[in-house]
């Protein structure tokens, strides 16, 4: 293992961070809703170009952190699109794209 803070740590000491900065439109407690991901994908895209690592790791986490929500819940695929692709965007910023695909076919695998 690496000693790198795994990616649902990053993005468990960011969320509460976007949180503050948006106390009107996200919700202050509780486990990541729908809005607390859209506000994550919003901070990958103005990251991802200029902190590839942080944005990769922020994609990673959000995945992690999408598979502790309910599979009933209705926009749980469509944020696993989004962040599936914003992997695949941090990926390539690294220069390393095969990465998203190796880390996509981790996680079906668990």
């Amino acid at each position: 293992m690496s000693s790198h803070p795994s990616a649902a740590d990053v993005f468990d000491r960011i969320l509460p961070q976007v949180r503050s900065q948006m106390r009107q439109q996200l919700p202050q407690e509780g486990p990541p809703a729908e809005k607390d991901f859209e506000a994550m994908d919003s901070l990958f895209a103005s990251t991802y170009e200029t902190e590839p690592q942080l944005a990769l790791l922020l994609a990673m986490g959000a995945l992690e952190r999408l598979d502790d929500v309910s599979d009933d819940v209705e926009w749980k695929l469509r944020m696993r699109a989004w962040f599936l692709t914003d992997l695949g965007l941090a990926s390539s910023a690294l220069g390393e794209p095969r990465r998203a695909i190796e880390y996509y076919e981790q996680s079906l695998a668990l």
